[in-house]
């Protein structure tokens, strides 16, 4: 059996839809990527001269009308854990999750086995990570890394 989780923003529904077109994902909205505020939408060049923006990279605080790392850190792990829990009272014997690259490095730095920081799980485009979830597992414990998955050439990769 198969249960797929999805963020609710567009590129990640399309992207469930065609990882897993026969699932319909259950709804993640703590698994949104970041609120970058004023800086939504605007990349590096334009925004490198902006002192809140070179404040902000520099790890301080939230930009402006945003969400701090610390902030959405911690709304990353509430949701991911509310997956773990839903998933734990299933017969399902995997899940998908399709989310973001801020999220994924949030939620791998909060759960995953071995410890590592948050930037050190940085993945590539359409990929991720497999983690296990042991027999007799209690919230706190961490999850084996099992697997890093990286795109195929041209696209995305199924896990299951």
């Amino acid at each position: 059996a198969q249960v797929l989780w999805a963020s609710p923003l567009t590129r990640c529904l399309e992207t469930a839809e065609i990882l897993y077109p026969d699932l319909t994902p259950r709804i993640a909205a703590d698994l949104r990527e970041c609120d970058f505020g004023e800086f939504e939408d605007r990349d590096h060049e334009a925004l490198k001269d902006n002192p809140a923006y070179r404040e902000w990279i520099g790890g301080g605080g939230a930009p402006p009308g945003g969400e701090s790392r610390k902030a959405f850190s911690a709304r990353c792990r509430r949701g991911f854990l509310e997956i773990l829990r839903a998933f734990s009272a299933m017969e399902e014997d995997k899940a998908a999750v399709v989310t973001h690259g801020g999220t994924i490095m949030a939620v791998m730095a909060a759960f995953a086995q071995p410890e590592k920081p948050f930037y050190d799980w940085q993945t590539a485009n359409c990929g991720g990570f497999v983690l296990g979830i042991p027999e007799g597992w209690r919230e706190g414990e961490r999850l084996p890394l099992l697997a890093e998955v990286l795109p195929e050439p041209g696209g995305v990769q199924k896990l299951f």
